[in-house]
């Protein structure tokens, strides 16, 4: 039988500064081009903006962020996004970013703040933007997984 190891997805959200030593910069490196992983981020406003960039800077210095078109992959299954990322909150602006590395998303940034609207209550936004934020997560952990599970074992 095969066992498929336990993989997880780091999630970066806040809203204030991020300090990484140098071998967590190295290990995220090799976690997103040598594991094939993904890091979901979204900004809960502060500094966070510049911060994350700036981490993530560190981690692939060789890429920059990119507009991820709304007819990409990871907007279209399972749930379809025509218009891209659901807006939101807007703290550093209104559009999903990303970095990609060989033709894969290493890194998917929400510039507005889903983990709000994951929140029981949602922090004000209505039932059907919280629906939206929770379906743009499943798109993103779904594309984050096939894309590993494609790197690991062919599948």
């Amino acid at each position: 039988s095969t066992t498929v190891p336990l993989i997880s997805m780091p999630g970066i959200t806040g809203s204030g500064g991020i300090n990484a030593s140098a071998e967590e910069v190295k290990a995220l490196r090799w976690y997103c081009l040598e594991e094939a992983g993904m890091v979901f981020a979204d900004n809960g406003g502060g500094h966070f903006n510049s911060s994350f960039r700036a981490l993530m800077k560190r981690v692939v210095p060789e890429l920059n962020w990119v507009d991820i078109a709304n007819d990409d992959v990871i907007y279209q299954q399972p749930f379809l996004f025509p218009n891209g990322a659901p807006p939101l909150w807007h703290y550093s602006g209104n559009r999903a970013h990303g970095l990609k590395y060989n033709e894969r998303w290493i890194a998917f940034y929400h510039q507005g703040d889903l983990k709000d609207a994951w929140k029981t209550g949602h922090s004000g936004v209505t039932e059907a933007q919280a629906l939206q934020a929770y379906k743009l997560g499943v798109n993103v952990m779904n594309y984050a997984f096939n894309q590993y599970m494609t790197a690991h074992f062919g599948q």
